[in-house]
């Protein structure tokens, strides 16, 4: 897993039932469909959509988020936000799906996807102000090396695993 770095995805920011369909498949996903053929890695995407010559709007968003998929490709940690302003952490292990094909995830608009546990932190109480800070700004996938944010973001990660660990007993 990624321990020099965390991650901020937002999913749809302004779309409650994307979020909700994310937590219910155990995933955190992004849009941008493609028009044809369905990829099995980020590589084969990143191909295909050349192979399309297709540019989206938000190119540079898109870029982003790839990139951060693509550090994310032997796990992390990632922090996100409900429609309902509250801060989830989520681990990944890193596996990449792709759901073009299927209506449930188009009309979500969850297409590339990382599987994913969910973990309720709830009111920014806790959250590194850092994470706060960049939640933000604009863009939907951003990742930071700052010290404080990283340190204190993999504390809570801890801690949540002692508490599951502990109450398993």
């Amino acid at each position: 897993m990624r321990d020099d770095k965390v991650f901020i995805i937002k999913i749809k920011p302004d779309g409650e039932n994307s979020f909700a369909f994310c937590q219910e498949k155990g995933l955190i996903g992004i849009g941008w469909k493609l028009d044809n053929g369905i990829p099995k890695t980020l590589d084969d995407y990143e191909r295909l959509r050349g192979e399309e010559n297709r540019k989206f709007s938000n190119e540079a968003s898109l870029s982003r988020a790839l990139n951060v998929f693509k550090e994310l490709e032997n796990g992390g940690l990632i922090w996100t936000i409900s429609p309902d302003k509250e801060y989830y952490l989520c681990k990944t292990d890193g596996k990449y799906s792709y759901h073009g094909d299927k209506d449930e995830y188009i009309e979500a608009d969850v297409i590339n996807c990382l599987d994913c546990v969910f973990y309720k932190i709830g009111a920014s109480t806790i959250v590194p102000s850092k994470i706060i800070d960049m939640m933000r700004f604009p863009g939907t996938a951003k990742s930071t090396d700052d010290d404080i944010a990283v340190k204190t973001t993999f504390d809570i990660y801890n801690l949540i695993c002692r508490k599951i660990n502990n109450s398993a007993i």
